[in-house]
């Protein structure tokens, strides 16, 4: 393994390719991925929630509050994510099934 020193270790969503809900502006820019901290911009968080309501089958053919509603009566949620490490010469993004909520195992790109 080479030498690469760490520069940055990010939380992130992944692919939010989702189709919004219509109190959001279903031509919102996807991303590959969306960086989660305080520096988000209003579009990061809109992302977030396309892919939380979606990765999580939640019906947003109905108002807002009655999208909230279900979601929060969910036992559980999950969301495609997980760490980014960024180092000098490349990034080390989360593979699948190694979200925030447990263990994580990485994949090179």
């Amino acid at each position: 393994m080479g030498n690469c020193k760490l520069i940055e270790v990010d939380a992130i969503i992944q692919n939010p390719y989702y189709d919004a809900p219509s109190w959001i502006d279903d031509s919102i820019e996807r991303k590959e991925f969306v960086i989660l901290d305080r520096e988000s911009s209003e579009e990061d968080v809109e992302l977030f929630l396309i892919e939380l309501l979606g990765y999580n089958n939640i019906n947003i053919e109905q108002d807002k509050e009655l999208v909230i509603r279900e979601l929060l009566s969910e036992d559980e949620i999950a969301i495609a994510g997980g760490i980014l490490f960024i180092g000098e010469d490349k990034k080390i993004f989360p593979s699948c099934c190694c979200g925030l909520e447990g263990s994580i195992g990485c994949h090179y790109y």
